[in-house]
């Protein structure tokens, strides 16, 4: 019981220590970015019968996503990345709503100059808020923060000026929302699952 406030907070001192990281560590080719993106079927519920060996998966259709980043890149090959994304699942009968925000590192094939053409890789710790709503929840839904994790990869590249643009793929991963147990039913556990979702991203950002 005691893992998941551990876990939490490991997450969050994760994304500080890439937020506190010295400025000269990251040089001054700062940039912010908005794109969007389409991130696959969410499998958000999963039933087990009363004696544990049945289970029934129920998964929501994939969704549109917007997405907001910062970039920052000193004109060698590593770079820090900061990423929020909200994946709205599902309608206003079954919905649950996903927020991760991550704090990592991009680490670029080609190192200078700082931002032209590049394919590149990232790993970003995460805190992902959830907020479940529907009526045919045993509990009603409810909200919770999880740590996870945010991986991609992509190209980013220079368009016009100090306009760029950034396209790829990113894996939003998230510990299970929560566990809700009754007794006398053909169902009596279900799981509100975290994210296992693969997206694929297109944005723009602006070099300050």
């Amino acid at each position: 019981m005691e893992r998941r406030p551990t876990m939490t907070g490991l997450s969050a001192a994760l994304l500080m220590a890439c937020m506190l990281l010295p400025l000269d560590a990251h040089g001054s080719g700062w940039a912010i970015g908005m794109g969007g993106g389409y991130a696959d079927k969410f499998h958000y519920r999963t039933y087990t019968s009363v004696f544990g060996n049945k289970s029934e998966e129920v998964r929501i259709n994939a969704t549109g996503f917007p997405l907001l980043s910062v970039l920052s890149n000193a004109g060698g090959r590593v770079g820090m990345t900061a990423q929020a994304a909200f994946l709205p699942y599902g309608d206003r009968f079954t919905r649950t709503d996903q927020v991760p925000v991550s704090v990592g590192v991009r680490y670029r094939v080609t190192p200078e100059p700082r931002y032209d053409a590049s394919p590149y890789i990232e790993v970003s710790p995460a805190l992902v808020w959830s907020n479940w709503r529907g009526s045919d929840y045993y509990e009603g839904g409810g909200e919770s923060v999880k740590p996870g994790l945010v991986a991609g990869l992509g190209v980013q590249g220079k368009a016009i000026g100090k306009i760029g643009v950034d396209f790829g793929a990113r894996y939003f991963l998230s510990a299970d929302a929560k566990v809700i147990s009754r007794t006398g039913s053909p169902r009596p556990t279900q799981t509100l699952e975290g994210l296992k979702q693969l997206g694929f991203i297109f944005g723009v950002y602006y070099r300050l």
